[in-house]
């Protein structure tokens, strides 16, 4: 593995691994955790722009199915809060910071 300041030489092999992408700790504080608190950084996700993930509709739609599919195999889910009360992420990105549900 090569990190940062190791010199290479040419025709050396370099093998780029995308699923290590956000996961410096210098730049994201506990990668490995789930921080729906975290302020915004310079992350590698969908990108914005020019730069938009062609990718970003298949993600979405996975996200919906398995919404759907959550909600319909558990019909007695529903908000733990008043839907009035939710609150919703202000930045580049929409979506809720937080979903409370409770099951019957």
């Amino acid at each position: 593995m090569v990190s940062l300041g190791v010199r290479m030489r040419k025709d050396d092999l370099v093998d780029v691994c995308l699923l290590a992408a956000n996961s410096d700790p210098t730049a994201f504080p506990s990668p490995g955790t789930i921080d729906l608190s975290r302020p915004v950084g310079r992350h590698i996700a969908f990108g914005f722009g020019i730069h938009h993930c062609l990718g970003a509709a298949v993600a979405r739609h996975v996200a919906e199915t398995l919404v759907d599919r959550l909600v319909r195999g558990l019909p007695g889910m529903r908000s733990a809060e008043p839907l009035d009360h939710l609150a919703y992420e202000q930045g580049k990105l929409r979506g809720l910071t937080r979903l409370r549900i409770a099951v019957a």
